[in-house]
């Protein structure tokens, strides 16, 4: 579908022809050398003579009277307007009288049908999406209420001296939102925490592995080695030896979430607004929030499932110039990806192929029979 911007340089170029063409036309128009062109029916109904005779030198072929090209510029469409049909056979034959009516039903023709066709398709659209209304508004009746649809994330909270990022969205919605703003999430940055949880996740699972191993063969307890990969170091006893590293990864696991919640530091310029009804949160995350648009940024919350926690600490700085880097190297992408298409293109066949690899001729042009 054409943009805006795409239907306007369209507009811009033809513009400047039509332009351009009339320039053309009325330059040419009033040239001695092109009268008998613009005005055969003046010559042969004796209404005109050339020009050329009663002229020497350069003044036979080319207009010097700037006033004329002034008034030949537009000045022959009030009159041309004003002609009748009799008119218009005297001046330029019936044949062009037939084909300016045939154009002018033509315009009118093309007119009425464009409007009809553009009423058609408005009521269309217009019944159309009031079908989509109604069927979104039925389907989320007939779902059960989940927490992401009166939910939006707010992204690039401003900072402000002395207030919290909490105190700061807090404020912020209950000032600009009062009727149906309910609460809000603080985001904390707690990547060094989710690696915690991640690696002691991995390592309750080794331990239920070895448990159950041993479970089933309880003559021989599991045993590892610690070394590279398990395969040297000294060999330990694997229940005894993971059940030891959980323990130790939940004192730095309580740690690090103590830290967490005592560093301000630690809260993200990202929090989750829940309201009180869709209609509010629709709102909100459809709406600009602030003058500068870089600024309390909103848009629908997903599920917590989908959300991916890591880039919630991303900048929003670093994720423009990350998305600009994306969209030059996919335009590179496409873009240079023609060049080495082109070479295999040439070699699809053997006329090409012996072009471009001479050495391969004697193989190209061996025949069995």
């Amino acid at each position: 579908m054409a943009s805006l911007e795409d239907i306007a340089v369209s507009a811009f170029i033809n513009i400047l022809s039509a332009i351009g063409f009339l320039l053309a036309f009325a330059v040419l128009r009033v040239q001695p050398i092109n009268s008998r062109v613009y005005y055969p029916k003046l010559y042969i109904n004796g209404l005109r003579s050339s020009p050329r005779g009663s002229m020497n030198g350069v003044l036979r072929f080319v207009n010097f009277n700037i006033w004329s090209y002034i008034v030949s510029f537009l000045g022959w469409m009030p009159e041309a307007l004003k002609m009748s049909q009799t008119e218009i056979i005297q001046h330029a034959g019936l044949d062009s009288a037939i084909y300016l009516r045939i154009y002018i039903l033509g315009f009118w023709v093309h007119l009425c049908m464009a409007y009809i066709f553009t009423l058609w398709t408005s009521y269309m659209l217009y019944m159309e999406y009031d079908n989509v209304a109604f069927m979104r508004l039925h389907f989320l009746a007939s779902q059960h209420r989940r927490v992401e649809q009166f939910t939006v994330v707010v992204r690039n909270v401003p900072q402000i001296s002395g207030h919290s990022i909490a105190e700061t969205v807090d404020h912020f919605f209950q000032k600009n939102h009062p009727d149906h703003y309910l609460s809000h999430q603080a985001v904390y940055n707690a990547n060094r925490f989710a690696k915690l949880v991640r690696q002691k996740e991995r390592l309750q699972n080794w331990l239920d592995y070895n448990q159950i191993k041993f479970e089933r063969n309880p003559d021989k307890r599991p045993t590892s080695k610690i070394g590279f990969l398990g395969l040297c170091g000294r060999r330990v006893d694997s229940i005894e030896y993971y059940k030891q590293r959980i323990k130790v990864l939940d004192n730095r696991i309580a740690s690090e979430h103590q830290k967490i919640i005592k560093d301000p530091k630690a809260i993200l310029p990202v929090a989750f607004v829940t309201f009180g009804s869709r209609w509010g949160a629709a709102v909100c995350a459809q709406t600009q929030q602030s003058k500068n648009p870089t600024l309390w940024l909103t848009e629908w919350a997903p599920e917590p499932r989908d959300v991916y926690w890591k880039n919630l600490s991303i900048p929003f700085v670093s994720l423009s110039i990350r998305r600009l880097i994306i969209s030059i190297s996919v335009f590179s992408l496409v873009f240079f990806y023609m060049i080495p298409i082109t070479f295999v293109q040439s070699l699809a066949n053997l006329e090409g192929l012996e072009k471009v690899a001479p050495f391969l001729r004697p193989v190209i042009e061996f025949t069995l029979i």
